[in-house]
């Protein structure tokens, strides 16, 4: 009986040294550690209690049920997980789950639990871990993988460019998102999203021009070709605001690179200062590089595209004005192709004969006005003065309208006057389009000519 009392008392001082090393251990510790018993938190360590956002370990040891430590959403699991390791159905088990800290906030928490006995009676052990950060990273990279396969089914760069603002709020939570664009070395804001949170009208800041001041924030990221974050817009020197920006007070953006070349940048403001870190700074610059890859191939596409309907437009001209050598008939067949293809309202074209000083105007109808005499004219300034009185001769109704020269080898045959809508005569690739068909015209207008003669 001596001997059996003996190792009972040995038993109990290993058992308390034990537990009074794993005390030390516990309350040392960065990671989290708890002990469930009887529906009951019977211990938790420092790091844990912060983690949930109590003061003292006293505030929920045997006072509050593992569960109420657990948001309502993932309870049921929990309660189950915990279940089957106190009755040995699982040796150890690892779940994920929000965890509740005292001010009612949320928190992503990671625990593995075994069974372990606790003043002789089964207890659960676990350690848990604030993986909140982590698991942001993670929905980040899986908005990113989404964004990018979301981005692979646009067909045009403006459509990419709508949907790439629209999709960075999943990526980098903010409240406002917008991309520039540089064109003619100028930034152009091209889309753009923005959260009551800021109080801004997304159309005014679309139409909003880039004051000087606030270039030094895309200058810096043209020059590192690197994200620049903004903890706090009120402190930093690179950040300028400007009308309408009041209420931004963090701010993360990005250069859109392509074959190193700055071709834009994709920026998020925040309403709360600290509110970007530098993992949202890396992962927006993931998605930038989807966005500029992807804004540069279908811009290529519809470079293609156009080259593709430019060809096709230009052979269906020369065929038709092959077709006929009469005069008023190749006038009329051109102006008619060129109102079919483009958005042009009316089209005259005015023939010069450089011996009689005479210009034969010719409608889109093929009617020929009467000769209108020109004098006056020297050879060094025959193509700007006829121009000039093609214009002095137009009636002002308000349209846009443009004088394209018709030359063979470099011998001015006429003028195509053409009036019609901005987008198409402003447009810098419809203007070439007329320019390249103004070639064929010329000729057939001239072989027509040589023919009647």
């Amino acid at each position: 009986s001596m001997e059996a009392e003996s190792r009972r008392a040995e038993a109990e001082e290993a058992l308390r040294t034990s537990e009074e090393r794993f005390r030390r251990l516990s309350e040392h510790a960065l990671v989290g550690i708890i002990l469930v018993q009887a529906d009951l938190v019977r211990y938790i360590n420092p790091a844990a209690t912060q983690m949930f956002g109590y003061e003292s370990p006293a505030e929920i040891i045997d006072q509050l049920s593992p569960l109420d430590l657990i948001a309502p959403e993932n309870r049921a699991e929990a309660e189950e997980n915990i279940n089957a390791c106190l009755q040995k159905e699982m040796q150890a088990v690892r779940f994920n789950f929000k965890g509740i800290r005292e001010d009612g906030g949320t928190f992503d928490v990671e625990a593995y639990g075994s069974y372990a006995l606790h003043a002789r009676r089964p207890a659960l052990i676990a350690s848990i871990m604030d993986v909140t950060r982590r698991e942001l990273s993670r929905r980040q990279l899986e908005a990113l993988s989404q964004a990018g396969l979301a981005l692979s089914r646009a067909r045009t760069p403006r459509e990419a460019i709508q949907l790439a603002v629209e999709k960075t709020a999943s990526i980098v939570p903010g409240d406002a998102a917008n991309i520039f664009l540089v064109k003619n070395r100028r930034l152009e804001i091209v889309a753009a999203t923005v959260s009551d949170q800021l109080d801004v009208d997304p159309s005014a800041i679309i139409k909003a021009q880039v004051p000087p001041e606030t270039l030094s924030t895309y200058q810096y990221m043209a020059k590192h070709r690197c994200p620049l974050l903004i903890v706090d817009t009120a402190s930093s020197s690179l950040w300028h605001p400007i009308e309408g920006t009041a209420n931004i007070r963090a701010y993360v953006g990005t250069p859109l690179i392509v074959r190193d070349e700055v071709i834009g940048f994709l920026n998020v403001d925040g309403s709360r200062r600290g509110q970007f870190t530098a993992a949202d700074a890396k992962h927006l610059q993931l998605f930038a590089d989807y966005v500029a890859a992807t804004i540069e191939h279908l811009r290529l596409i519809e470079t293609l595209e156009a080259e593709r309907q430019r060809l096709t437009i230009l052979n269906a001209l020369s065929q038709t004005l092959a077709e006929t050598l009469e005069l008023k008939e190749v006038a009329r067949r051109a102006l008619a192709h060129i109102k079919s293809a483009l958005a042009i309202q009316r089209g005259i074209i005015h023939l010069w004969d450089k011996d009689a000083h005479t210009l034969t105007t010719i409608s889109e109808q093929g009617i020929a006005q009467p000769v209108r005499m020109v004098y006056g004219l020297s050879a060094e300034n025959t193509e700007q003065t006829l121009t000039r009185w093609v214009a002095s001769q137009r009636e002002s109704d308000n349209v846009v309208t443009l004088d394209i020269p018709l030359k063979v080898r470099d011998e001015l045959i006429g003028i195509l006057s053409l009036a019609g809508t901005e987008d198409t005569l402003h447009n810098e690739e419809d203007q070439q389009l007329l320019k390249t068909l103004s070639v064929p015209i010329a000729l057939a207008l001239q072989n027509a000519r040589f023919y009647e003669a």
